[in-house]
C-alpha cells in the first residue's frame, strides 16, 4: 500500500516498554484525579450550567478549526435557543447544531451491548456534521475522500488506503477493554480521525461519552 512508503510511522502499534516509570506514575496520578472528579457532587443547577459550558467549549473548539467565528457566549446562547443570527451567518450556527446532534448520536449508540466502534457509524456522524452545509463539490458527506489533501507541508494519507487504514484504526480501538471505551460519566475518548475527516472539511472529530444527553 502507498501509505507504507510515505507514512511509515502509521503502524497501529506501540512499544510500551520504552515508556519511563515517571510517565506511568504521571498517568496513574491523572487517572486518580479523573476518578476523584467523577465522584464530585454538584447541585443540579450548577451541574447543568457546568455541563453547558463544557459542551459549548467542546463544540466551538471542534468547529473553530474550520473557521467558525462564533464566540463562546454566542454558542451558549445557541444551545439555549436564544441566538438569532443574520442569514449570512446562519451557517455558523448550523455547524454548532450539527456537532451537538452528532454528539447525541454517539450517546445513543455507545452504550449498546458490545460498545464497539464501527466505521459505518463514523461515516454517519460525519454525514451528520456536514448536513445542510455549503461544501465543495469533491466533498462527499459520510464517505471517504477520493482525492489528496494536505495541511501546510503535511500530506494526508493516500485516499486509496483510507478504507484499510480506518479499518485498522477501528480494530485497534476495539481491542481496548469495553470499560475503557465507554467508561463513566467523565471519561472521554478523543480520536483524531485526521486521515479521513481532513478530506471532508473537518480535521478533528471528538468522541465524548457522558451519562446524559448533550442537549
Amino acid at each position: 500500500m502507498e501509505y507504507t512508503k510515505i507514512h511509515k510511522w502509521i503502524t497501529f502499534s506501540v512499544d510500551l516498554s520504552k515508556i519511563p516509570a515517571s510517565t506511568w506514575v504521571a498517568l496513574g496520578e491523572a487517572q486518580s484525579k479523573c476518578e476523584h472528579l467523577s465522584g464530585s457532587v454538584f447541585p443540579p443547577d450548577q451541574a447543568s450550567k457546568l455541563h453547558q459550558v463544557c459542551l459549548a467549549k467542546g463544540a466551538l473548539a471542534t468547529t473553530v478549526i474550520e473557521g467558525n467565528t462564533l464566540s463562546e457566549t454566542e454558542v451558549l446562547a445557541r444551545l439555549e435557543g436564544n441566538l438569532k443570527l443574520p442569514p449570512s451567518k446562519e451557517y455558523l450556527g448550523k455547524e454548532i447544531d450539527n456537532i451537538i446532534k452528532a454528539i447525541n448520536g454517539i450517546l445513543d449508540d455507545v452504550y449498546r451491548a458490545d460498545g464497539k466502534i464501527r466505521i459505518d457509524e463514523i461515516n454517519d456522524f460525519n454525514s451528520s456534521v456536514l448536513k445542510n452545509l455549503s461544501l465543495d463539490e469533491i466533498v462527499m458527506p459520510g464517505k471517504f475522500r477520493k482525492h489528496s489533501v494536505s495541511a501546510g507541508r503535511y500530506r494526508g494519507a493516500p485516499a486509496a488506503d483510507l478504507n484499510y487504514l480506518m479499518g485498522q484504526f477501528v480494530e485497534t480501538l476495539n481491542k481496548f477493554p469495553p470499560h475503557r471505551r465507554t467508561g463513566n460519566s467523565l471519561w472521554s475518548y478523543q480520536g483524531n480521525f485526521c486521515a479521513y475527516l481532513s478530506g471532508v472539511d473537518t480535521s478533528i472529530w471528538r468522541w465524548q461519552w457522558k451519562d446524559s444527553k448533550a442537549y
